[in-house]
């Protein structure tokens, strides 16, 4: 399958292969053949529809307002509680089409949006649960995608680490995460889903990126504290 984006982030995290490419060649695993272009404009198009209702991008504050209202209570994005170990949950064109997905793949959903308009949003690989961070230097908040964009203080971030791993949790944790490291999150979560369904070739797929990115393969586990986030 053509993954051109995908393998210059994981081999190399090339400067030159965006994250939304990248992770549409993923999405190929489920979806042979996959046209990323219609999903790149659809990216295109929110960030438009975004700029157009706030004016000013320069004010964080009125950005994250109308950027939350519009994606989560206009377009509708939510986290999919009801389904949420189906494959289609890792797939960024299956977010987009259906709204819905997990908290690594509606943070890119934001992020993706974010780097069009130019705006510093992050992702923060937190144990259990993904979420993305708002900081302009000036500004500091996070987020939950999967919960419709709620903000997050640091304390409410690492108390949910803790109810999630039943561990002690560090600032480190909240740190944000390489584009390589937040694709090999959803490489395990998108092998996870595949072997809990026996679609073991699906999952040797991608186990095989997996090792191309360096990373050992789960032994086909049935979940971890970062799988399923």
């Amino acid at each position: 399958m053509p993954v051109k984006a995908l393998r210059d982030i994981l081999t190399v995290e090339s400067p030159d292969a965006t994250l939304d490419r990248a992770a549409l060649d993923l999405a190929c695993i489920e979806h042979p053949g996959l046209d990323p272009e219609p999903w790149v404009r659809e990216l295109d198009r929110h960030a438009s529809e975004i700029a157009d209702r706030a004016g000013d991008l320069s004010d964080g504050r009125r950005f994250l307002e109308v950027a939350n209202r519009y994606l989560f209570e206009e377009v509708g994005f939510h986290g999919n509680q009801t389904h949420y170990y189906d494959p289609r949950n890792s797939c960024l064109n299956d977010v987009l089409a259906y709204k819905t997905g997990l908290p690594i793949s509606l943070a890119l959903v934001y992020m993706e949006i974010g780097r069009r308009l130019a705006k510093p949003i992050f992702g923060i690989g937190a144990p259990g649960h993904f979420l993305i961070q708002y900081n302009d230097g000036g500004l500091s908040v996070y987020m939950d995608a999967f919960s419709r964009g709620r903000l997050l203080s640091r304390d409410q971030c690492l108390a949910m680490v803790r109810e999630y791993t039943h561990a002690e949790a560090a600032d480190h944790l909240l740190l944000p995460v390489t584009r390589k490291q937040l694709l090999v999150r959803m490489l395990r979560n998108l092998e996870g889903a595949y072997v809990r369904q026996n679609d073991f070739e699906r999952a040797l797929q991608a186990a095989d990126l997996l090792r191309l990115a360096g990373e050992s393969r789960q032994d086909f586990r049935r979940g971890s504290p970062e799988a399923f986030s």
